[in-house]
């Protein structure tokens, strides 16, 4: 919290990562009447269910923009908040609760457009993804020539300068370059290579150590150590190698003293 407000005072820009514990909770409620309203949901599952949501979204599709019957609901993440898997009924109805899952890939924030944040915890300067100007892109009022689908006749992207699409296209260079470098993806990968003399119970056990125990001692001076490592325990110390990696991209030609 210090850091972020240091950041802040110097009008340094930055993006934090929000720890999977202080995420919120976000879950899919199936089953509904397309035509239900968003606010009645919320304010059903707040009065009769004693939970505290933060948003209703009414999901749409990606490729017709019509609303479905599928309805996204944001919790803060508490105990009592927990209860919304329990959850079958809502507006008298019975529902289905799922987990959200969220398109897979690469994350792109939409304040910045830029890669590997969101924009519920960036401070980067806004940049339009319609003209790359200092502002949201529902904000522009830059008018553009529209094809016959109502898109722009001739986008640009702001990421690579290129005609042809928009910085959200998953098809931009600038795009497939950060899907390779990923710094999460690209650490688990380390990870995932077999290892013959390994069985599966050995991989699933509580273990922590998996090299045979009568093993000669004189063998394991010459034989690296396998741990078998958690994925969640991997992908947190690569966020912390990745944060600190950027500040040293930000603090690294400065002379800020602290």
């Amino acid at each position: 919290m210090k850091l972020t407000k240091f950041l802040t005072a110097k009008k340094l820009e930055y993006f934090v990562f929000t720890p999977k514990w202080q995420r919120p909770i976000k879950v899919v409620i199936k089953n509904l009447p397309w035509e239900s309203k968003p606010n009645e949901i919320k304010a059903f599952l707040e009065e009769i269910h004693n939970l505290k949501v933060e948003k209703v979204v009414q999901l749409t599709s990606m490729r017709t923009k019509r609303p479905l019957r599928l309805f996204q609901v944001t919790l803060p993440n508490t105990d009592n908040n927990k209860r919304i898997w329990e959850v079958s009924q809502i507006l008298y109805m019975k529902v289905e609760v799922e987990k959200y899952k969220r398109r897979t890939g690469t994350l792109m924030c939409y304040n910045c457009n830029l890669y590997h944040h969101s924009a519920a915890t960036c401070s980067m300067k806004a940049r339009c993804l319609k003209c790359g100007e200092e502002h949201a892109h529902q904000s522009c009022d830059t008018v553009f020539d529209l094809n016959e689908q109502g898109k722009i006749a001739n986008p640009r992207c702001i990421n690579c300068n290129k005609e042809g699409h928009l910085a959200s296209w998953r098809g931009c260079e600038k795009f497939k370059s950060n899907i390779k470098t990923n710094p999460k993806q690209n650490a688990y990968q380390k990870y995932r290579q077999v290892n013959p003399m390994i069985s599966f119970a050995d991989m699933v056990g509580d273990n922590q150590s998996i090299l045979d125990p009568v093993q000669d001692l004189n063998d394991l001076k010459d034989k690296p150590t396998t741990i078998n490592l958690h994925r969640e325990k991997v992908e947190s110390l690569n966020d912390i190698l990745f944060i600190l990696n950027e500040f040293k991209k930000i603090f690294g030609n400065t002379n800020i003293k602290i």
